[in-house]
């Protein structure tokens, strides 16, 4: 446990914090389009409500970002989180899946904490250093979420999909109580006006690229994936409890995946290739192997989508500054949001016409994305 007394007071608490929140999410998430459905949605009215509640709310992300840096952001990472709690409890008690919509509206609103987390992150470390803390939360996160979709899958066979909204909105409400009240408030150091920090980040050519390609990062590997547990009951023909089990094996991916990646320079892009190649490889597997032992192989691996997050955040962070900390991270997670705003609308239309499209998307995408991988400018080296 070295590397525990290694962390300060508050990193420790971002860490517990996210790996509660990695346990909470991972409880519904991969059932999540498997409940929409049992609310009465088609493949298509999937798509609309997951993409349509994202949109809703993306705007909004800009302005609560720069409020963080200039009024203090513990006070928006706590009031994030009880919104979260709060809108995951009525997620489980929609009638249908049209008041599904601005119940998740309202939940994927309760991210404009996440700038404000990012930045007070961020402020916790060293630029040198601020990488592998991005990463070491992310194998927080992993370790959290490896058993929580069996569990899921668990409850949702045994006392119905809604009671795993109801358990995971009461570990959200634990999680804020207990541990992000507890974070120790950070000086605000933003001294300039919104509108100089607003355009002293927009005039930064290289963020705007970084920016760019979070964008499109997130629509390429979305589109194959959110789907999937459609694909894996429909097609291949897996029970709710099976495919619960197996995003807990695609959990366990991200941590080992998690793990190597931490262990490799962050400035470089071979962390980059590692998340694209073993989320590529997974949807080839899904879509080419349908045994059992090939689709948990494929879940194992899949997770390599979800690193690419961390990983755009330390990058962020080499283009930005202390007073534009949580103002950048709020492009980021506009960029971000827009990304899965698109890419389930665009996954629902396809699977429509046929469960495999999605997936080939998918595999289309993460091809595009490794291209721009290579042409895209290296992260400078940390100084400090």
């Amino acid at each position: 446990m070295r590397w525990w007394r290694t962390l300060t007071r508050d990193q420790r608490l971002l860490f517990i914090n996210s790996t509660a929140t990695g346990f909470g999410v991972a409880l519904f998430l991969y059932l999540q389009p498997l409940y929409i459905k049992s609310l009465g949605a088609t493949p298509s009215q999937i798509g609309f409500a997951l993409g349509a509640s994202g949109l809703i709310v993306t705007l909004l992300y800009i302005p609560l970002g720069m409020r963080a840096d200039r009024r203090g952001r513990k006070p928006l990472i706590v009031w994030g989180w009880f919104l979260s709690a709060v809108m995951t409890l009525i997620m489980g008690l929609a009638p249908d899946w049209r008041w599904f919509i601005p119940a998740y509206a309202l939940y994927l609103l309760s991210n404009f904490a996440v700038p404000a987390l990012q930045g007070y992150t961020a402020a916790t470390s060293t630029p040198r250093e601020v990488g592998r803390l991005f990463a070491l939360l992310a194998l927080g996160n992993s370790a959290g979420s490896i058993v929580a979709p069996a569990i899921g899958g668990w409850i949702g066979e045994t006392f119905g999909l809604r009671a795993v909204y109801v358990i995971a909105s009461l570990v959200f409400a634990l999680d804020t109580v207990l541990v992000l009240t507890r974070l120790s408030p950070q000086a605000t150091v933003a001294t300039q006006s919104p509108r100089a920090h607003i355009g002293q980040v927009l005039g930064n050519r290289r963020f705007i690229l970084e920016l760019a390609f979070i964008f499109l990062m997130f629509v390429a590997t979305d589109v194959g994936t959110v789907m999937a547990p459609n694909f894996l009951e429909d097609v291949r023909g897996l029970s709710v409890a099976q495919i619960g089990a197996l995003s807990s094996v695609g959990t366990l991916g991200i941590a080992a995946l998690t793990f190597i990646i931490g262990r490799l320079p962050t400035e470089r892009r071979t962390p980059l290739f590692i998340s694209q190649g073993a989320g590529l490889a997974a949807l080839l597997l899904w879509l080419m192997m349908p045994g059992l032992l090939w689709i948990g192989v494929a879940s194992f691996i899949s997770g390599g989508n979800r690193l690419f997050r961390p990983l755009a955040s330390g990058r962020l962070v080499s283009t930005l500054n202390a007073e534009t900390m949580s103002l950048g991270f709020g492009f980021f997670q506009t960029a971000q949001q827009l990304g899965l705003t698109i890419a389930p609308y665009l996954a629902g239309l396809l699977y429509t016409r046929d469960p495999h499209w999605p997936l080939w998307a998918g595999v289309i995408g993460l091809l595009a994305a490794m291209g721009l991988t290579a042409i895209l400018p290296s992260q400078p080296r940390p100084t400090e």
